[in-house]
């Protein structure tokens, strides 16, 4: 059986290795293609593109139609186009998050330069005010900058964009100080010739005509909107107050507007890529950026300016969002300039379909947008209150139930008077605490953050799916089966989690306990946290299904049944095509391994142990190589993993991941939720060892009745190895993801609260079939 379970894993991944639609290919080089034109700008967001507030973007996305065909005519007749034209171009939205929560200006073009996370010193409270390059050619601060990138865990080299673009000869003119530091070499010395910014639009786009003329890349630096009115070229666009955020966009819009006439009216407008990119927030407050793209390079899945796409990228598979990491590697690959794989982690931006055109293709992002910064403010509350509404349950338990409760007062002795219906209040409480996770997966399918008071709206719907799910796991009582709600818990939640990422990952965007587009850790397949539900719900899932059948005798059909959900659940989990998961393939099997065994009868020894550590390792190393083997541009974080391996970057990747663990231990979030587990452990672990061995002598045994926990055992038996299974799945991956203890921690917060569900169905039936005869409440006055 243990055989079947890994080869079956391992045939599975034989298909993955070739081509995937993971998200728009990377172009290819072309010499016949004209130059590539990066505009970096920074704290522009979809929110403020408006026709009033930027006629220069609204123009470019709304008026499409006309515009690609002028475009198209002009570059195929070789003619330099009006000087009232324009480009159109595709809208998206930038993942701008570089080592800190919030990326300040020189943090987003120091990505630009390394391809990799990297950002200027945090020391001070304000961001650098970037200057223009001095009379030496260098950029100022640039020892500041290479000594702050040094001391980060992202292995990112300054200056790797300007020494590849020297080296393959590519003519670089940079326009503006942040520019200068994207086409800088290793030393700080600007490659190419640089352009101080002009201050009027106009003379901006003079200047970029002549670029284009002259230079196969062309970086332009159009400032920034920032929360104190200061730009990112040190520039004031208006005085600080209430209209200063209005003035910095229709700034930084005139300049836009003016490199895109500049292209249109270029030699080869329809040869030229261009490329808009918000790289940095606007104050401490991260948000998602607008990013603007057209041209041959980035309309890889329909044409960028034909107004119905939108930009995308490998590295989310989201499509409308792209990562500031994407930047250099969507440049070099459109002008073909050589990069070794290892220095950058982004994917070439591209376009995909968006199924709407012009204007309505921003509605919808910033419709993206605004779900995210939504969301944010409100996951911190609610894992608080996840943990809270834990403890008190199990606290009550404990200590609110005991039979020398005495502090309860009168409600002590109306609750001992009516065992039957804390029992039954028990039911609901553990199956509604274990529903939640899934419900605030489910609540994602209601645009909750459209409302006014989108929290309120949020807790009203995900209090819904609550009440559904609990309805169905608690139905018939007299009719279904002992674990039910486990099965209902455990197969609505892995059943979400499955479908949603094998379609896309959507409902996990944004979600309380899903993937967070601002801080660009996952935006695809299964996170850590989502991992931790998974796989407990899985296991959840398979003991509920596989436990009648051993009470029936037919142990080899429940292994069958715990090894074909352990498949599919390992699948799902590390495909790279769907979960894409490093971290929790070896748990799963190893977890399902042991599971199956236990559930077959089968005694375990040390080389059966030992059997299914080493499968779990062949299946991981099976889906990393798997997805290594794929081109680079569709590879997720497993290949490029392999990759880092082979050209030496292990080191740093597991140094990062060994950080990020460990600093979990010290996160104010992470100590909440283990510190609350660990309450739950101490508090409840007492009386229910009592429960399970002297039940007459047990705090809780005017619920007992006389009946020991260890006869759930008989009842249930799958629920012995169920918890062995979960137990080592979290443990390993506690081990093997960078969230640390927060994996573990959400795994039991799902789980202990069902499995207390289960005990209080379970003692239902007990008196039910009066194996008990009800004994008097008692006040406590004989407790010792």
């Amino acid at each position: 059986m243990l055989a079947l379970l890994v080869t079956t894993l391992l045939a599975l991944l034989a298909g993955t290795a070739g081509p995937a639609a993971a998200g728009p290919a990377a172009a290819e080089g072309d010499a016949s293609r004209g130059p590539f034109v990066l505009v970096g700008t920074g704290g522009l967001r979809a929110e403020d593109v408006s026709p009033t507030a930027t006629p220069e973007i609204w123009r470019a996305l709304g008026g499409w139609r006309a515009l690609a065909a002028a475009r198209t005519s002009s570059g195929s007749a070789g003619g330099t186009g009006g000087a009232g034209e324009t480009l159109a171009v595709a809208p998206g939205l930038d993942v701008v998050r570089s080592v800190g929560a919030s990326t300040c200006p020189a943090d987003g073009w120091l990505a630009v330069s390394t391809g990799r996370r990297a950002a200027d010193d945090r020391t001070q409270p304000d961001c650098r005010t970037l200057v223009e390059p001095g009379a030496d050619g260098r950029v100022p601060a640039w020892d500041e900058y290479t000594a702050a990138v040094d001391g980060q865990d992202f292995d990112a080299r300054p200056g790797a964009l300007g020494d590849a673009a020297r080296a393959a000869g590519t003519r670089v003119t940079s326009i503006g100080p942040g520019a200068a530091i994207a086409v800088s070499d290793a030393d700080g010395a600007v490659v190419g010739t640089h352009v101080d910014l002009p201050t009027d639009p106009a003379a901006l786009g003079t200047a970029v005509r002549a670029a284009l003329g002259s230079s196969d890349l062309v970086v332009v630096d159009a400032g920034s909107v920032t929360v104190d009115g200061r730009t990112s070229a040190g520039a004031q666009d208006g005085t600080p107050g209430a209209d200063a955020h209005a003035q910095q966009v229709a700034a930084v819009d005139a300049r836009v507007g003016a490199v895109l006439r500049a292209v249109a009216a270029g030699p080869s407008p329809a040869a030229t890529d261009v490329l808009v990119v918000s790289l940095a927030d606007s104050g401490t407050t991260p948000h998602l950026q607008l990013a603007l793209g057209t041209g041959p390079a980035l309309s890889t899945d329909g044409d960028a300016s034909d107004g119905t796409t939108v930009l995308a990228s490998s590295s989310t598979r989201q499509p409308g969002l792209v990562q500031t990491t994407d930047v250099q590697v969507t440049v070099t690959d459109a002008l073909g300039i050589p990069v070794a794989p290892e220095v950058t982690v982004g994917s070439a931006i591209g376009t995909a379909p968006s199924g709407t055109h012009g204007t309505a293709r921003l509605h919808a992002l910033v419709d993206v947008s605004e779900h995210a910064s939504a969301a944010r403010p409100l996951i911190a509350g609610f894992y608080v209150f996840l943990v809270l509404a834990n403890l008190l349950l199990y606290v009550f338990v404990v200590l609110g139930l005991r039979v020398d409760a005495r502090w309860l007062g009168g409600a002590g002795q109306w609750l001992r008077r009516h065992p039957d219906g804390v029992l039954r209040a028990l039911v609901t409480a553990g199956v509604a605490l274990g529903s939640l996770p899934v419900a605030t997966t489910l609540a994602n399918l209601v645009p909750w953050w459209r409302a006014g008071s989108p929290g309120w709206v949020l807790t009203a719907v995900v209090v819904g799916w609550v009440a559904l799910i609990t309805a169905v796991a608690t139905a018939m009582p007299w009719r279904r089966p002992l674990l039910w709600p486990l099965g209902v818990v455990g197969g609505v939640t892995a059943g979400v989690l499955a479908l949603d990422a094998v379609t896309g990952a959507t409902l996990q965007l944004s979600g309380l306990m899903g993937t967070q587009p601002m801080v660009a850790g996952r935006f695809y397949g299964i996170n850590n946290t989502s991992f931790a539900l998974f796989a407990t719900a899985s296991v959840m899932l398979a003991v509920a299904l596989a436990n009648p059948l051993v009470l029936r005798g037919r142990r080899r059909a429940a292994a069958v049944v715990v090894a074909v959900v352990g498949v599919v659940a390992t699948a799902i989990d590390g495909l790279p095509s769907v979960g894409a998961d490093f971290g929790g393939p070896p748990g799963l099997v190893v977890g399902f391994a042991l599971l199956t065994l236990l559930a077959a009868g089968v005694r375990l020894t040390w080389r059966r142990v030992l059997v299914v550590l080493v499968g779990a390792a062949l299946v991981v190393v099976a889906l990393a190589v798997s997805d290594y083997l794929r081109p680079p541009e569709q590879r997720t974080h497993l290949g490029r993993f392999v990759d880092d391996v082979l050209h030496g970057g292990q080191s740093a990747v597991l140094t990062r991941k060994l950080g990020q663990n460990f600093a979990t231990l010290t996160n104010p979030l992470a100590l909440v939720v283990t510190g609350g587990v660990l309450v739950l452990v101490l508090v409840l672990g007492r009386p229910l060892r009592g429960a399970l061995v002297r039940p007459a002598g047990s705090p809780l045994e005017w619920l007992t009745r006389d009946t020991p926990l260890s006869q759930l055992g008989h009842d249930a038996p799958m629920l012995g190895p169920g918890i062995v299974a979960t137990t080592t799945i979290l443990g390993l991956g506690f081990l093997a993801n960078d969230s640390g203890i927060l994996v573990p921690a959400t795994g039991i917060l799902v789980a202990l609260p069902v499995l207390l569900a289960v005990y209080a169905d379970w003692l239902l039936g007990v008196r039910s079939r009066g194996a008990a005869a009800p004994r008097p409440p008692s006040d406590g006055s004989d407790a010792s």
